[in-house]
């Protein structure tokens, strides 16, 4: 299937009303991407093409996450092994300049363009950057496995993180709350997140997707709660 063919459903009505007052941020709203109604910013109609044929290299290593699954920590672990344990390199520079979000510019640019303190340039062109960057190329992404079938294809590395969905709801409420991108309550979040209307969602099915080829070679599926047992 090619990009222009997925199933693009926007968010209208009284849940376009509801959300825009929890993300006043996000000012053309939202869509729901193919039959299991991925939600995303309405950037990923006008962007998403570069994510979903990116080109993969077959040394490239992806970490792949719904957010608040443990991404950061195994990413860093991840880097460091691959790099002989070189924490003075890991110490000097960013870890998005390391490790970069590959759709962080093509989901957020709107957002991304203020001066907001702490962005650099990678993260203002997240898609070019990692394009120019030399092999082995270390990838993250939030994206589900669905739309990005250029990465399911490939034997690259593959690294899946999930965690308990009651803790990554707490730290991804918190987390939006803490970069003014989500204005709602803590009840309202939840009730978004069941309902599959929190960004990246539906949980169950991102989850589910890589549980399903958690046997190939080249995957690797992990549980934050495993990993956080043995820091």
């Amino acid at each position: 299937m090619s990009f222009k063919d997925l199933k693009v459903e926007c968010v209208k009505d009284e849940l376009a009303a509801d959300l825009s007052k929890c993300y006043p941020f996000f000012k053309r709203g939202f869509v729901k991407i193919c039959e299991k109604k991925w939600f995303l910013p309405y950037k990923y109609v006008e962007e998403g093409d570069n994510i979903y044929n990116f080109k993969i290299r077959p040394d490239d290593t992806w970490v792949i996450t719904y957010p608040r699954s443990g991404t950061t920590m195994t990413q860093e672990i991840v880097w460091l092994v691959a790099n002989d344990m070189n924490f003075d390199e890991a110490h000097r520079r960013y870890l998005v300049e390391r490790f970069p979000f590959v759709e962080m510019g093509a989901l957020f640019d709107d957002y991304i363009a203020k001066d907001v303190p702490g962005r650099i340039n990678t993260e203002r062109n997240s898609v070019e950057f990692v394009k120019s960057q030399p092999s082995p190329r270390f990838i993250k992404s939030h994206m589900p496995l669905e739309l990005l079938p250029t990465v399911v294809n490939s034997t690259c590395k593959i690294i899946y993180v999930a965690r308990n969905p009651r803790d990554v709801v707490v730290s991804w409420y918190k987390f939006q709350k803490s970069l003014k991108l989500y204005e709602g309550s803590f009840e309202q979040f939840c009730n978004n997140f069941m309902n599959d209307h929190t960004l990246w969602s539906p949980y169950w099915e991102h989850v589910k997707e890589a549980w399903m080829i958690r046997h190939r070679a080249n995957i690797m599926f992990l549980f934050y709660e495993d990993l956080i047992k043995v820091r």
